[in-house]
């Protein structure tokens, strides 16, 4: 069985985001929350205005190895049928787009955050 982390930090938006780019990573960020065991658990939504935002997350075994398989999670949840699906439907044209427009603008989204492991302290 694997141990659960609880991470608790800061997501933030670095680079010239707009309003678009702001719109279609909404979408994501609600997908990235996976409605399970693992994932962000709750976040505030970030805006133009206010680009760094609080979350807090579970990972299995740490939070950072949750945290670099969310793409591939994401790819997961967008072929699935499962129940318990985002508020903020996800589409694969949408994930793709805005991948492409976070890759031509340049942009970032950096994680800075606390992980503890129960029984084994924080990373």
């Amino acid at each position: 069985m694997a141990n659960d982390s609880l991470a608790n930090g800061t997501i933030r938006l670095k680079g010239r985001w707009t309003k678009r780019v702001l719109e279609d990573f909404l979408p994501v960020l609600e997908m990235w929350r996976f409605y399970g065991a693992y994932g962000i658990q709750s976040c505030q939504i970030p805006t133009l205005q206010d680009r760094t935002v609080e979350f807090t997350g579970c990972g299995r075994w740490s939070f950072s190895s949750t945290l670099s398989d969310f793409d591939g999670w994401t790819r997961s949840w967008l072929g699935s049928e499962e129940e318990g699906r985002p508020v903020r439907a996800l589409t694969r044209e949408g994930y793709d787009r805005f991948l492409k427009e976070m890759e031509e603008r340049k942009l970032k989204i950096r994680f800075d955050f606390e992980d503890r492991e129960a029984g084994a302290g924080f990373f």
